[in-house]
């Protein structure tokens, strides 16, 4: 324990930005030693990871037979008389939700009631009066998650709680599980499915072009160039007057700043750096340096390839994907959804690749641009742009049985995974994506069996990154996004410069973290961001 320690002392110290390495010309395709040493220890002595080895040696020690003949706590759990779940924000989940009540009493003896709170949270200072505050079970959105966290308004799922769901929990994407639900050094909340983006390729125009999907954002620019001559598609029902973009990308009004982090994130988050979004001592925002400039000017061009570059402006996911299988588009960025179209317009084949990567990466002490190794990418998704989430309420009398509930919510009984109805979630568990008939009930109709499981290698090409940027959760996250949104308009509607318009959003974001205290908003960044107090 000593030793445990000290070296969680060290760790703690080489947490301040301070690179591990002297820097080189390039980055080589592996993390330096002691970034992967540190998120080693720390992921297996104060997270998730510390889970997974006990539920080896419960599993271990009970095939020894030194469990004696106890069952599985969920086997032998005395249900209460009634469960309450509370979904934030989210009628058609809730809707969805209800339709369980008969089935979970009659496998279990409780009855479920599911009621929708239409409010966000209450702010910090006003937690007990919050919407859910006695909920068993609150159901929310992936960016809510901090907040509820923050506001005592949720439980940790603990080792002791999670040890007998080894094999739902095991069965769970890693990145999702271990990183978008893990606030501080504790997990928090179960993922009912958290999309991140895929790019879908109109591939039968690509064909004709002689061009392949993009791997990196500059190849997705230039894609795009050629897709917006018309004369080159030779594509029968694409007429003069139907509207067409060669690219679509959700930049609505509480879309186009996460978008906006998505097409940075490669750009910006440097292996050796833990802060990405803010200076972690000082919370200055980055947001205005040269990646995320970049990534905004790049943004901002390809959308004004359109036709009519205002209407992107209104385009949330679902509407992307409804355009892109009409034929309104060459290149997307979304995710599957069951709730999407039932039929495709005639001739779209479709392939989905992860999305795009960089072949440069900004590193933010020495201030330059840095190389990837001949043929390598640097590829960072966004982990928490969207999805709904599942996390025990601090007021429930009955945490056992809620986290219970959880599972079963979360579970792949029947033919049809239970949250795939919801626009907002996507796959999440492991074996979903090697079962392409469970696989199926998470895209839209309108997708081909072979397409689905194209789907299925983007995400996993997808989260075998060994980077990921965790989405801004923190109090006031909803004020932060918006000032991102405002400039990524400004941009794209050739008000502002790229430059000038992110300049103007990290002076917002300063006013905002002022408004909420620094400290407070220091303290939530670092559990944000999975370290220690």
């Amino acid at each position: 324990m000593r030793f445990l320690s000290h070296l969680l002392k060290v760790i703690e110290q080489k947490q301040e930005e301070k690179p591990g390495f002297a820097s080189h010309s390039s980055l080589p395709s592996t993390h330096h030693r002691w970034e992967r040493l540190t998120r080693m220890w720390l992921g297996i002595f104060a997270g998730p990871r510390m889970a997974e080895l006990t539920f080896l040696i419960v599993g271990l020690t009970g095939l020894a037979g030194c469990s004696g003949d106890q069952k599985p706590q969920k086997d032998i759990l005395a249900m209460p008389p009634r469960l309450t779940v509370v979904v934030l924000e989210d009628a058609q989940l809730a809707q969805t939700l209800r339709s369980y009540e008969g089935q979970w009493q009659a496998e279990t003896g409780s009855q479920l009631e599911v009621n929708l709170s239409p409010a966000p949270p209450a702010p910090l200072e006003k937690a007990q009066e919050a919407p859910g505050t006695k909920a068993d079970v609150l159901v929310f959105r992936s960016a809510q998650l901090g907040q509820l966290a923050e506001a005592g308004q949720i439980l940790p799922m603990t080792e002791d709680r999670l040890t007998p769901y080894i094999a739902a929990w095991t069965d769970l994407v890693e990145p999702l599980r271990d990183q978008e639900g893990r606030w501080g050094q504790q997990v928090y909340g179960l993922s009912l499915g958290s999309p991140v983006l895929v790019c879908y390729c109109r591939q039968d125009l690509l064909d004709r072009l002689g061009v392949a999907p993009p791997r990196t954002w500059e190849e997705y620019r230039q894609v795009a160039q050629q897709l917006k001559d018309r004369s080159r598609l030779v594509w029968p029902e694409l007429s003069k007057d139907r509207p067409w973009a060669p690219a679509l990308e959700p930049l609505a009004v509480g879309w186009a700043g996460w978008l906006l982090l998505a097409r940075a994130a490669s750009y910006a988050k440097h292996p050796n750096y833990y802060s990405t979004l803010f200076e972690m001592q000082s919370m200055q925002p980055r947001i205005a340096e040269p990646p995320f400039v970049r990534a905004l000017e790049e943004l901002a061009a390809t959308a004004k390839l359109a036709d009519s570059p205002e209407v992107l402006l209104e385009c949330d996911p679902d509407r992307v994907r409804e355009r892109f299988w009409q034929g309104e588009c060459g290149l997307a960025l979304g995710w599957p959804s069951r709730a999407g179209p039932e039929k495709a317009a005639p001739g779209i084949k479709c392939t989905i690749v992860p999305i795009p990567g960089s072949s440069t990466l900004w590193h933010p002490g020495e201030q330059k641009w840095l190389s990837a190794s001949k043929g390598e990418v640097f590829r960072t998704p966004l982990l928490g742009i969207s999805g709904r989430w599942a996390a025990i309420g601090a007021g429930s009398a009955h945490p056992e049985a809620a986290l219970q509930l959880i599972f079963w919510l979360a579970d792949k009984q029947g033919s049809e995974p239970r949250p795939a109805v919801c626009s907002a979630t996507a796959v999440f568990r492991k074996s979903d994506l090697k079962d392409l008939k469970r696989l199926q009930s998470w895209v839209e109709p309108a997708m081909p069996p072979e397409t689905a499981q194209q789907y299925a290698q983007a995400l996993q090409q997808t989260f075998s990154s060994h980077q990921w940027l965790v989405a801004l959760r923190i109090p006031g996250w909803q004020e932060y996004l918006a000032a991102l949104d405002e400039a990524v308009h400004a941009a794209v509607q050739g008000k502002q410069s790229a430059q000038q318009a992110l300049r103007q959003a990290a002076q917002k974001w300063q006013a905002i973290t002022a408004r909420f205290g620094l400290e407070r908003q220091r303290q939530a960044y670092r559990r944000n961001l999975g370290l220690p107090d």
